[in-house]
């Protein structure tokens, strides 16, 4: 294989492109809200909001590779899942490639944004995801070294992710929404800590502090089934009356997912040699009550 189809296969990896269907999945939330307050959706604004959104996550993508190449040389855990692209470390790609296309994703997303013609606080949640994809691993404030990484990105994906969305078509955001988000946002956490367990070995050898860092290993069980409790219970509080029956219905069939995924990450993930079929457990529960949700709410009166 020549040196280019080498460069363009491993940017191509580097990018993760699949990990943009969570993120399409979450912008659908807020266009399925406008649905069921009997608002319309402007398909072109739809199209241009899902491209800014695409274009962000991919700088984020980028930026993070860059940053964790400590953590990436000594990972010897990675999944397709986890751990990162690892592209950056071996040779075939030079590093500072991330950071220009992170730069020109960043910079095409606010330009695009500049010529569509946003609402204000369209702006403001673009602006604040932009930061929070920079800054995730880029220093000083390196949020996911210091603890903050999987609450940040749960944060981004349950709530503003829909949040821009709603916003993008309304000029506002919804606290009704905000409601009806509030559940995704430990459940898409939990997952998150998943996805960041079998790094645990070589995160903690370069000090980065992610939450199955902190707590240890042995503990991403304990804060999994935490984690999800407290999303079933919040999914009583919040969705009660706010969402289609079948939605609470369709939490109550994913409990026996929920615990599989707890039952196999109760142990060290770190060493199960199963790791990318763990996170996949993890996964499921957010994934079906996202597809839910939407369905729902799509075709609700």
């Amino acid at each position: 294989m020549g040196i280019l189809m080498r460069r363009v296969l491993a940017f191509i990896r580097l990018s993760r492109f699949h990990f943009l269907p969570l993120s399409v999945l979450c912008h659908a939330v807020g266009l399925v809200w406008i649905h069921h307050e009997g608002k319309t959706i402007d398909n072109a604004l739809l199209v241009h909001g899902l491209i800014i959104q695409l274009l962000i996550q991919l700088s984020a993508a980028y930026v993070n590779d860059y940053w964790d190449q400590p953590t990436d040389r000594l990972n010897q855990r990675r999944t397709l899942l986890s751990g990162g692209s690892g592209e950056l470390t071996t040779g075939d790609l030079p590093p500072v490639i991330a950071l220009i296309a992170a730069a020109v994703c960043q910079g095409v997303a606010l330009v695009w944004a500049l010529a569509v013609g946003l609402p204000g606080v369209s702006y403001l949640i673009l602006l604040t995801v932009a930061l929070v994809a920079i800054f995730y691993t880029t220093p000083p404030l390196r949020l996911a070294w210091r603890g903050l990484g999987e609450v940040t990105t749960a944060a981004v994906a349950a709530l503003l992710v829909p949040q821009w969305a709603y916003s993008l078509h309304t000029g506002r955001i919804s606290l009704d929404l905000l409601a009806v988000q509030f559940p995704l946002l430990p459940f898409i956490m939990a997952l998150f800590i998943a996805i960041a367990a079998p790094d645990y070995d070589a995160d903690r050898q370069v000090n980065k502090r992610t939450l199955p860092v902190i707590f240890g290993a042995e503990q991403v069980g304990r804060l999994y089934a935490i984690l999800t409790a407290l999303g079933y219970g919040m999914a009583v509080i919040f969705w009660w009356g706010r969402v289609p029956i079948g939605v609470g219905a369709a939490a109550l069939l994913c409990l026996p997912i929920t615990i599989w995924a707890w039952h196999g990450l109760r142990f060290d993930l770190y060493h199960k040699p199963a790791a990318l079929g763990l996170i996949i457990r993890a996964g499921l529960t957010p994934l079906i009550l996202l597809v839910v949700l939407v369905a729902a709410l799509r075709t609700a009166p």
